[in-house]
């Protein structure tokens, strides 16, 4: 078997082309069920297909990157409509690195909580064993130095109250990319839970890529299935600005007395000079004067 195939099957790139773990003991790399998974791999992974086991492909095999498998199932939307707003998730600081301080750690967990909470998902941290629906720890046995975080759904399902059903899993070793990094590693773990996949760039990317973290963006590709899920809106998106009515402005009038009669402008147009015409002291029209 070669190891290589073997471990891009492992990350689920066999799975859309019908390839069983047995099928692996005689594929060899020149056959086109192989080759279908190198492509697969190198897409999400940001490589030009060519769905060959080229040096930067081979290389790709050993960056650090989450361990969930690429095209597998997550969640599935695990938490739907009925529950989704009861998404209690505990935090276990135990094996928090030096180098990463509570405070910075405190951070990293607001940060997701406002992004999902942005997108319509709101989450409420418990104390541990407090029916959390997703357990959320330092580990750094996680399948290898080059697995930096591991959503693992034990059984996926939003109803398994008094029980951890979930736990997102992150690497203490990375915790030298500092707070953004770490909270983007933390958001992708997450939102596995919630049912997302590993998509080519974003937040969701297997890599997580460099930078700050800004949240669920309009760029993201997730984005859209946020979204559609929860009905939120993109982080940092602002709201539309309020639709008020024109305003008309009140015409500028100008008046003077002529002689008995008065001479009108408005907006410094000259309007004519009018005739007052008075009943019982009280003036109960204007006519206008036309000249002779």
């Amino acid at each position: 078997m070669d190891p290589r195939l073997k471990q891009i099957w492992d990350y689920g790139h066999g799975i859309n082309f019908g390839v069983t773990e047995d099928d692996l003991e005689k594929l060899i790399i020149i056959d086109s069920d192989a080759k279908s998974m190198v492509a697969s791999w190198q897409h999400i992974m940001g490589i030009l297909p060519d769905s060959e086991l080229g040096p930067k492909t081979e290389d790709s095999l050993t960056v650090e990157r989450c361990g969930h498998p690429d095209h597998r199932a997550a969640g599935r939307r695990t938490f739907n409509d009925e529950c989704k707003r009861d998404v209690r998730f505990s935090y276990d600081d135990r094996r928090r690195p030096s180098n990463f301080s509570r405070e910075q750690a405190d951070s990293m967990i607001a940060n997701v909580v406002a992004a999902n909470a942005a997108m319509g998902a709101p989450m409420e941290q418990v104390d541990i064993g407090d029916d959390e629906l997703i357990r959320f720890s330092w580990d750094p046995n996680l399948g290898g130095g080059s697995v930096i975080g591991l959503a693992q759904l034990t059984n996926g399902s939003c109803s398994s109250r008094g029980r951890s059903a979930l736990f997102c899993k992150i690497n203490p070793s990375y915790a030298r990319a500092g707070l953004g990094q770490m909270s983007k590693l933390a958001a992708h773990e997450f939102a596995h839970c919630y049912g997302f996949e590993h998509t080519r760039g974003g937040v969701m990317s297997p890599t997580i890529e460099g930078g700050g973290f800004d949240g669920w963006t309009t760029n993201d590709p997730s984005t859209e299935q946020w979204v559609g899920w929860y009905g939120g809106k993109p982080w940092g998106q602002p709201d539309p600005p309020p639709v008020t009515p024109p305003v008309t402005p009140d015409p500028e009038l100008t008046i003077e007395v002529r002689s008995g009669a008065v001479a009108i402008g408005v907006d410094g147009k000259f309007m004519g000079i009018f005739i007052p015409e008075i009943k019982s002291g009280s003036l109960v029209a204007l006519k206008k004067w036309e000249g002779v």
